[in-house]
């Protein structure tokens, strides 16, 4: 990939006024100068919002292919008219031993700085980590094409644009760095990260020019934040797959209301039987940020909670056993017994595994559990 600019030319400091305006911006129409790149970001922005919120896995989900190709062309004409007018004195070029030594001694004490704060905040590692179990390869094969396209994008649209805008180079990166952290909605933790990490990636391209150095850069420390603290960052997901794992509370008549961490906790009830003692509930859970079993059963019935401790009452789950290796791991398996007359009429059964240190999360119910017009029925 070639992105050096054979229009760039050395230019003055990034104090003098060739800096601060385009060589074809008349004065005589500055509103238009600044509204069509303004109206452009806007068009882009929003067309990239439909497809991760109210597009993304709903009964629209076939629209998609229509915000972005607006958004594709939008971005396409954008960058065809900003890089004979913006970058001109703007982006310096450098050679390409320079660009990639910059980048290599940013990116690490970037993931340095971040090992540093994840360490110190105490960050949740994502314990079955895709790198780890499907291998480099595939992660990347995957990863690449979303990383070129938001590095592609940031230099040769969104920071032209904005400096169009605003006329000022460090204002257009900081306002870069805002609109691609923005994208990165509602995940809060992440969107911190990419501000910071946009900063610096705008920066670096205005003294270098080049992108393919700025992917490789994303890509690095994807991968450092992914597995390092991947569930803290929620799994790097943004729109509305992160909403579906954001904390949120269950409410409860006879008892303190609790949060529920979605994706802390995987397991899966075994199907519930009538004995003479009571609803026998068997199944598994474990705690997916570090692959220990839990320690607590929440088992909500039309709103009333019901708990029961799981310490020291584990055994081993054949279908726990067969997609984790070690003894702690297989070792998930609980057995709890309900009084015969809670579950019968009951209109709505949720099951929830409490972790150790408290973290709540769903689990999937029994399959043979069905809702029907007189309540819930079991099979």
């Amino acid at each position: 990939m070639q992105t050096e600019l054979s229009t760039t030319l050395p230019g003055p400091g990034p104090d003098s006024d060739s800096d601060r305006r385009t060589s074809t911006a008349p004065s005589s129409n500055i509103g238009a100068v600044w509204l069509r790149p303004l109206l452009e970001l806007v068009v882009v922005i929003g067309s990239l919002e439909l497809v991760l919120f109210p597009l993304h896995d709903s009964s629209l989900k076939v629209l998609v292919p229509v915000p972005v190709v607006v958004l594709l062309c939008v971005a396409v004409r954008s960058v065809r008219r900003t890089g004979r007018t913006v970058r001109p004195g703007i982006v310096r070029s450098c050679s390409i031993g320079q660009a990639w030594g910059r980048m290599l001694v940013l990116s690490a004490m970037g993931g340095l700085l971040f090992v540093g704060m994840a360490e110190w905040l105490e960050l949740l590692a994502n314990a079955d980590s895709k790198v780890a179990t499907r291998g480099v390869a595939h992660w990347l094969a995957r990863k690449l094409p979303t990383v070129a396209v938001q590095q592609v994008g940031l230099h040769l649209f969104v920071l032209p644009a904005c400096f169009e805008i605003f006329r000022r180079r460090w204002i257009a990166v900081g306002v870069s760095a805002t609109l691609f952290a923005l994208v990165h909605l509602p995940n809060l933790p992440l969107m911190a990260l990419t501000f910071c990490a946009g900063t610096v990636w705008c920066s670096l391209y205005l003294r270098t020019g080049r992108v393919v150095p700025l992917i490789v850069s994303h890509l690095a420390l994807a991968v450092l934040a992914a597995e390092l603290a991947g569930h803290s960052l929620y799994h790097m997901r943004v729109g509305a797959g992160c909403l579906k794992m954001l904390p949120y509370q269950i409410a409860s008549k006879d008892a303190p209301s609790f949060t529920v961490v979605p994706e802390s906790i995987v397991g899966c009830m075994d199907p519930c039987r009538l004995t003479g003692d009571g609803f026998v509930c068997r199944g598994w859970a474990l705690d997916r940020r570090c692959t220990a079993s839990v320690d607590g059963l929440f088992i909500v019935v039309d709103g009333s909670v019901h708990h029961f401790d799981l310490s020291g009452h584990h055994h081993r789950h054949k279908a726990a056993a067969d997609m984790y290796g070690t003894p702690e791991q297989e070792l998930c398996g609980f057995q709890v017994v309900l009084p015969d007359n809670l579950l019968p009429g009951a209109k709505t059964i949720e099951f929830f595994g409490e972790a150790g240190d408290g973290a709540v999360s769903r689990i999937n119910p029994p399959p043979n559990m069905r809702a029907t017009d007189d309540g819930i029925q079991f099979d």
